[in-house]
């Protein structure tokens, strides 16, 4: 099974550390600096998802993802 770990720094320099199995939530993620969230697909996410979202959006340094399939990562921007 696919799990991501999702690693945000924030604006505190806090590392906050999620596993997240949700390709949705990594692919919005990725959109919510261009685009806003599709609310259909927002409405599908649990607590701790839209926890992780909302880490991510309130001015995080830097969002690091990490596939434990692949063992590859990559930054969000």
């Amino acid at each position: 099974m696919k799990i991501y770990l999702v690693i945000i720094t924030t604006a505190e320099d806090q590392r906050l550390h999620f596993h997240t199995n949700n390709d949705t939530l990594i692919i919005s993620m990725h959109r919510a600096n261009t685009q806003p969230l599709d609310i259909q697909t927002v409405k599908t996410f649990t607590s701790e998802e839209l926890f992780i979202i909302e880490a991510y959006l309130d001015g995080a340094k830097s969002c690091e993802i990490k596939n434990n399939i692949t063992q590859k990562s990559f930054m969000l921007p």
